[in-house]
């Protein structure tokens, strides 16, 4: 299996997580359970390391053809300057 590959099931697994997050709380609501802040936090942080490392794969796949990267390096940057800031809010 080459990395192109495993970026696209990276990106597939995101995706699934993501729905799980619209799935989950309407699931804990009807019982009455709420979910604590961490699982909350490690659910939403996941998905987007996913997508950053699938975009580490994009950009030296990019690098060998020669192709532009710059716009991976930008999505890369804000998802992780994002996720940063949403693991270190304390509230």
């Amino acid at each position: 299996m080459n990395m192109y590959n495993i970026r696209y099931i990276l990106y597939i697994l995101a995706f699934f997580i993501y729905t799980s997050l619209i799935l989950i709380p309407l699931m804990s609501n009807s019982n009455g359970i709420d979910m604590p802040s961490y699982l909350r936090k490690t659910l939403i942080s996941v998905p987007i390391l996913f997508i950053i490392v699938g975009k580490i794969i994009s950009i030296t796949e990019k690098r060998k053809n020669q192709k532009r990267y710059v716009t991976d390096i930008g999505i890369v940057l804000g998802l992780t300057f994002a996720s940063t800031f949403y693991l270190l809010d304390f509230s």
